[in-house]
């Protein structure tokens, strides 16, 4: 279950995510290219934390409405199958609340940007060489 302060701050971010979409609705807007930007891109940026936490309160809905079934039914065969629900629902929400804690942590503000890296075999002759071939290969298949 998330906690009361991360709930908060999903929905102050559920609403500037709301915000931004009327801001960048004004027909004003449509001439200042630069705002209309800036605005897309941070609203782009939250649609994907919007997204979970509304996953997240269909799958919490779903599982409340799964264990009242579960529990208040006479029928023993609805109940079983709504216990099985209930049991995908709950995983569901987990694997939710891992993607939103993971969404949250703070960005950092370099990831966006290029980078150049030159790595040279210095002093050490073939081994030296060796051991850049290696950091190369490495290095380009953690980028990729």
């Amino acid at each position: 279950m998330l906690v009361a302060a991360m709930w908060d701050k999903l929905q102050d971010i559920e609403r500037r995510y709301e915000e931004l979409a009327r801001e960048m609705a004004r027909p004003e807007l449509a001439t200042d290219f630069q705002q209309l930007q800036a605005l897309a891109k941070e609203h782009a940026f939250l649609e994907g934390i919007v997204s979970l936490y509304r996953d997240y309160r269909r799958v919490d809905a779903a599982l409340t409405e799964a264990r009242s079934l579960a529990d208040e039914s006479p029928d023993q065969e609805l109940a079983a199958m709504a216990r099985e629900e209930a049991d995908q629902l709950t995983q569901d929400q987990q694997r939710l609340e891992e993607e939103i804690r993971l969404a949250l942590l703070p960005k950092d503000p370099y990831d966006e940007r290029p980078v150049i890296m030159e790595i040279r075999a210095a002093a050490g002759g073939e081994e030296a060489a060796l051991f850049a071939g290696d950091l190369f290969r490495m290095y380009s298949r953690y980028a990729t």
